[in-house]
This record gives structure tokens, sequence and C-alpha cells, in this order.
């Protein structure tokens, strides 16, 4: 799943992990943002225990509970950043700017608002009449906190809105299903998504789709579906294989649909096309990088040979 969590590179190459991507001069993997998920209410359903899944006890809507933060040695501008941390920029109970907190985040569980009651700062003094030093305290009961910026902001403030997905709307893993597959058991689920998201090739596979933005008006995956694909020319009618479609695009499956307008149509599993990827490393040359196993080199044919030999004959 590297496609969620890292960004893809400019170059749009078919692939951007670690085997796949070169030889170490990686300077455009990037880390795609932190984790975040959505607020939405839990669906109720029964299921039997197994070894693969968890037991957890819920609270019940409304549940409140108290505890302290402690801080120490910070400045007043950091404990003003730290208490809008806490409440968002909102220290109203009845806010809908709230955290995610506990087991089940990812199923919709654990969202839970943050307010501040008090706040009782302790510094040390001496005291020339007792000649000690002492604590001074100093408690604060009305609490103001700043407000998250809102233009500068924009994602951060979605996410955290309770009322961003509306009710009734699912919120799930990616899913995917091979009807091909002669397990039942295993034939749908996230594993199916991911496989047919990389045009359901492990050799060389061709990422298509990519975790959307916060920011992004369109936010949803589409299902993948594995069936046969047939095909029909001139001289001979049959099945080609099995190929994943997107089911709200019926026509065809996506590494086709993906392929009319680029130079990944090939289907030779030993090959792959290279337009979309980066010049030959070498200066002043304009060749293309060339595949070699597993992972894509940063040089064209010719140069990666005479590199190739160099290295042969030093180890000589």
């Amino acid at each position: 799943a590297f496609e969620f969590y890292m960004e893809k590179p400019a170059r749009n190459p078919p692939t951007w992990t670690y085997d796949f991507y070169g030889d170490g001069d990686r300077p455009e993997n990037i880390i795609n943002g932190r984790k975040f998920y959505w607020h939405f209410t839990p669906k109720q359903k029964k299921v039997s225990k197994t070894n693969r899944n968890a037991t957890m006890e819920s609270a019940i809507k409304g549940t409140e509970f108290a505890f302290k933060v402690y801080f120490n040695n910070i400045t007043s501008d950091e404990l003003e950043i730290l208490k809008t941390a806490i409440t968002l920029g909102e220290n109203d109970s009845d806010s809908n700017l709230c955290h995610k907190l506990g087991h089940g985040k990812p199923l919709g569980y654990g969202s839970v608002k943050l307010t501040i009651e008090g706040q009782t700062e302790r510094t040390l003094a001496f005291s020339k009449e007792l000649g000690e030093i002492q604590y001074r305290t100093m408690k604060t009961e009305n609490i103001n906190v700043e407000c998250i910026d809102a233009q500068n902001n924009p994602s951060l403030l979605k996410i955290v809105d309770l009322t961003t997905i509306k009710e009734g709307v699912n919120v799930c893993y990616p899913l995917g299903e091979d009807s091909t597959s002669k397990n039942q058991n295993v034939c749908s689920g996230p594993l199916q998504w991911f496989i047919g998201n990389k045009g359901g090739f492990a050799n060389n596979p061709d990422i298509d789709m990519v975790l959307p933005k916060i920011s992004d008006e369109k936010i949803t995956l589409p299902k993948l579906r594995k069936t046969e694909e047939k095909q029909t020319n001139a001289e001979s009618t049959g099945t080609q294989g099995a190929s994943y479609r997107n089911t709200r695009n019926q026509g065809g499956s996506y590494r086709n649909a993906r392929s009319q307008d680029t130079s990944h149509k090939s289907t030779n599993e030993s090959t792959l096309a290279t337009d979309s990827l980066q010049k030959c490393k070498t200066p002043g040359c304009e060749g293309r990088p060339t595949r070699q196993g597993k992972g894509w080199t940063s040089y064209c044919p010719s140069c990666y040979e005479k590199i190739k030999k160099a290295k042969e004959n030093k180890d000589k």
C-alpha cells in the first residue's frame, strides 16, 4: 500500500517502491503527509471472533472523561499553541472539531471533543520575608484559545470536522473483488483492490490510483472487480484472460483504459515502456533508462553496459 503513503513522482513512473524505483538515488520519495481518519458513525454488526480480529469495549456516546495535561518549561506562546492543539481552536463541548483517540479509528470509533476546564500555573519565586524559594500558583477558570487559521489550514479543519462525512455515507478501505478466484473465502477485500490497482501483474506492476488528498473534492476510490475478459477479432473469438475492471467503468479494465493515451500499453510482462521516465543520468546523454531485473536503473542501455563493464574490470 505504499502508493497511499508516498507521493507519486512528477516523472510518472509505473511504480516507485524501493525495489522498483532505481539504484538508490530517489530524491522524489516523499512521505504523503500525516495519517488521519474520517469521523463517521460506526456500523454495528455481529461477527464471529477469530485469530485475525480484535475485541474491544466501546464507550457510550456522550460519555465524559476527565484527565490532566502537565507541562514544564514552556513559553507563553508555546502554552497557547498547546491549548489550540488540545481544543482544535474551539473550547466548547458542542464544537464539531474533534480528535480521534483509542482503538477502532478506521471503523468510525474514537471521535472525541477535548475541552479545557481550567488552567493552573506554578512558578518558583524567592520570598524575602521567609528567605526561601516558594511555589506561586495562579489558577485561570475562563480559558481563551486561538482559533485555527482556516485559510492556511483548510485540510486540517476538513478532516477534524464531524460534519464533513454525511450520515449514511459508506466509509471503508478500498474494496476489490476477484470473481475468477476458485477460493471464494478470499475473493474480495482490500487485498484484491491493491492487486487490481497495480494492473493485476505481480512482476511488472503499473499503479493507477493513489490516495486522494483531504482537500480534494472527490475523496472516494472506486471498487475494482476482476472478471474474465473476452476478445473478439476477425480471426478468432475467445478468452484472453482476466483483468480488473472499475465497477463505474464497465467498458474495459483499468489497465487498457489508462493505456489509450499513454505509452504503458504493453502487456508483455518482460518489458515496460519508459517514455514517461527520466532521462539517462549520464551528463549530456539523452537516452532513456533501462530496466534490469526488478528495478529501474538511472542509465540508458548503452551507458549502463559501459558502467557494468567498467565495474567488472575494476573487480578483476
